[in-house]
């Protein structure tokens, strides 16, 4: 199922929004394919543009799923999931010290890859919450370029071969960093939950 996010949309005039996200359907949709379209805006925009679509839709063109998702309930969706991935990051961290305390460096290369991978999504990720006015620029600033450095020192252990240094770098530093931007991500992740149940009491 192919899906289609459109973002930004709290400013934009509703019949611009149905327009633009149905150019994007068009290009995308194809005979018997089925298409999800995500809007990220808030309930009224969300149910205007999906009574737009469900009107407009060409049965030629194969089924839609049309989703609507508040801004905020996808704020949390998204939080949420990070949340596990910062902890699936640290235990990662974890199975890659073992391996390299027990002398088994080929086992820790080889699961190395992943962490950086994960870590370098941690900075895109801290920018929407912040540009979501969820967490502060200095604390965002301040965190991204702790876990930068952490990283970049564990990279040069590895490079000089100091397999003790890189295990005590990934243990004392990095996995404490990532510690800490789970439990972030985790209080963030409550206070989204209790705001959405808040807004429909």
């Amino acid at each position: 199922m192919n899906e289609v996010l459109i973002d930004d949309v709290s400013t934009m005039p509703q019949n611009d929004l149905a327009e633009r996200l149905w150019g994007e359907l068009e290009q995308l949709t194809a005979q018997d394919q089925v298409v999800q379209a995500i809007v990220w805006g808030d309930e009224d925009i969300s149910a205007s543009v999906e009574e737009f679509l469900a009107q407009t839709h060409r049965e030629d063109r194969g089924p839609l799923v049309i989703r609507s998702v508040a801004a905020t309930a996808l704020l949390e969706e998204t939080v949420s999931a990070s949340v596990s991935q910062m902890q699936a990051l640290a235990e990662g961290v974890d199975t890659v010290v073992h391996h390299l305390r027990c002398g088994s460096d080929e086992d820790a290369f080889a699961a190395l890859p992943d962490i950086i991978e994960g870590l370098q999504s941690v900075e895109p990720l801290f920018q929407l919450l912040e540009s979501r006015g969820l967490l502060d620029s200095v604390q965002v600033e301040h965190l991204s370029s702790l876990l930068g450095n952490a990283l970049s020192d564990v990279l040069a252990a590895w490079q000089k071969e100091d397999f003790v240094e890189m295990a005590d770098l990934l243990k004392f530093s990095l996995r404490s960093l990532l510690t800490q931007a789970h439990d972030t991500l985790s209080i963030l992740a409550v206070d989204l939950t209790l705001a959405r149940l808040g807004n429909r009491s």
